[in-house]
């Protein structure tokens, strides 16, 4: 199904944008949450009308997040204290709410949980990489250091 974007979809686009999802997918999800419209030839009318204040939405955007991924570039890695085994292990698991806390109270830095994307919990000491994906075309790369608390 051909529809036409009304908000930014981070795995989709931009507003304005037209693109073909599974049916179910914008039936069930993209259209209902106020995400997208189906493509219809009314549709694309108002979307030609539209279009202008799309694309400064999309700019102003675009230099918002390339300026918070510059400041997220400034930090070499985040260091968070945790309680370990002996083996290195960890007793509770290092997952993306504490990653956007420890952004949050270090770094000013706010972040949407959805944006921060690692591949599973950490539950091990040492240097992790996740992923910052604000949006397609604006993501790096974030070192996650897990070290021991000093008792």
């Amino acid at each position: 199904m051909e529809i036409i974007l009304i908000k930014e979809v981070s795995t989709l686009g931009n507003p304005g944008d037209i693109v073909t999802v599974k049916n179910g997918y914008a039936r069930n999800y993209l259209i209902p949450q106020k995400l997208a419209v189906r493509k219809t030839a009314t549709s694309l009318k108002i979307l030609e009308k539209q279009r202008a204040d799309f694309d400064k939405i999309i700019a102003e955007r675009s230099t918002t997040y390339s300026d918070l991924l510059e400041r997220i570039k400034e930090i070499e890695a985040v260091t968070i204290p945790v309680k370990a085994s002996k083996e290195g292990k960890l007793y509770a698991a290092i997952n993306v709410m504490t990653i956007q806390e420890y952004l949050t109270t270090l770094y000013n830095i706010e972040i949407d949980k959805q944006k921060i994307i690692i591949r599973k919990p950490i539950k091990t000491l040492g240097e992790h990489p996740v992923t910052i994906m604000i949006s397609k075309q604006h993501k790096t790369t974030l070192n996650v250091i897990t070290e021991l608390l000093e008792t």
